[in-house]
């Protein structure tokens, strides 16, 4: 497989590459959903 075609399918096309600002936010907010969802069901206690 051609690199630009890989690159293409890893979504790595364009200038932002790894730091692109919608994949950080994607990943922040699904950090968040889990922690917020482990703090329901297993409480807040850490004993």
């Amino acid at each position: 497989m051609h690199q630009d075609r890989v690159d293409e399918v890893r979504g790595l096309t364009g200038e932002t590459g790894f730091f692109d600002p919608y994949t950080w936010g994607v990943a922040v907010a699904g950090s968040l959903v889990l922690l917020i969802g482990h703090r329901i069901v297993f409480g807040t206690s850490r004993e």
